[in-house]
This record gives structure tokens, sequence and C-alpha cells, in this order.
């Protein structure tokens, strides 16, 4: 029912669960995010943990919500909030709920977020769309990408039966940006789309 979310946890040599790390995370937690929904993607960098995504109070719907935003917060490999990123840890931007989003490291530095929009189940012909912000390694968005930060990828005829929570990307060490979809109203096909980051 729109209940998308994120878990972070850290694990031993082992595989068993460091309970001191759930703990922290939860505590930088509280007061970050709202208590609706929240759809990120990570990356691990040898000094934080950056959490990139979208979040809204409601559940997730076709009509768009005015609390929608995007986020980005920082943690230490510990766990606890990184305070000196952003204000207190985080930074927002401008950015409608997504119901799936991909973090791509730069060779720059910095970061490009790709997502995807909740599509229309009821429209076995609904298109899709990537939406693709550029970040400077300091989780700064550059407002010179796309439009005002944002650039727009159309996916036409997003197969329903092949769900965009699915969709794989992936990023090629050259810097692109590749998407596998199904290109199809039947499904019936796959496009391989790719971007220059």
């Amino acid at each position: 029912m729109g209940g998308w979310g994120v878990t972070i946890s850290a694990l031993s040599s082992s595989g068993l669960p460091l309970p001191s790390f759930q703990s922290n995370v939860n505590a930088a937690m509280t007061g970050i995010t709202p208590s609706g929904v929240f759809v990120g993607d990570m990356d691990v960098r040898s000094t934080d943990i950056l959490l990139f995504g979208t979040e809204q109070n409601t559940p997730v719907s076709n009509v768009p919500d005015p609390t929608a935003q995007g986020r980005v917060v920082a943690f230490r490999l510990n766990g606890e909030l990184e305070t000196t990123f952003g204000t207190g840890g985080e930074r927002t931007f401008n950015s409608p709920m997504a119901q799936s989003v991909w973090v791509l490291p730069r060779s720059s530095g910095g970061f490009l977020m790709a997502d995807a929009r909740p599509t229309i189940q009821s429209n076995p012909k609904a298109s899709a769309e990537l939406n693709l912000f550029d970040f400077s390694s300091d989780g700064d968005l550059d407002h010179t990408f796309g439009h005002r930060g944002m650039a727009q990828l159309a996916l036409p005829f997003l197969s329903q039966s092949f769900p965009a929570s699915a969709v794989p990307i992936t990023a090629a060490t050259n810097g692109r940006v590749s998407a596998l979809v199904m290109s199809t109203a039947n499904g019936h096909g796959l496009r391989l789309i790719e971007i220059l980051a």
C-alpha cells in the first residue's frame, strides 16, 4: 500500500548484525525521515555512508504529494549521523516521490542519482520516466544539470509485468548509465538504454 522504505544494516565478518550500528542508525534517522515513505539507495565510501532518496509523508499513489522531496543523509561508518555534512548531516532537494532509486558514483567523486516515478497500474501502456540528478562529492545538487538540477528520460511502454522496482540499472566504468526495460505494452520486447553521465 505504498509502504516502501530502506533499511541499513551492518554485518560482522561472520555475517552477524552489529546491534550498535543499527541503534546509531535508528537514532540518526529520528527526525530526519518522515513517518510516511522513504525510497532510496546508498553508497559506502571510505569515510562515510551516503543515503540518497525521495520521501513523502503519505502513502504512495499516482497523485502528487506536496510533501514529496529528495534527501541525502550522511552517516559515519559506525552508523552515527555525520553532522558536518550539509546541515546537521543532511541535504534536501526538490524531487517528486520515486518508486525506485539508484545511486551511481562518478569518476569525479560526485554521484548521479536515477529514480523512477510510480506508474499507473491500471494502464498497460503507461509510459515511465527516469529522473536524473547530478551531485558533487559533498552532496551539492548541480542546478545547471538538466532543468533546474533534474534531467528526464522517457521510457515508453514500461510493461506492468516487469515492475519498475525491478528495472535493473547499472553504471559502466566509462561513466555511462545503462537501463534495461520492457519496451512494449504486452511485455514482449526489451530495450537497452544508455545514458551519458
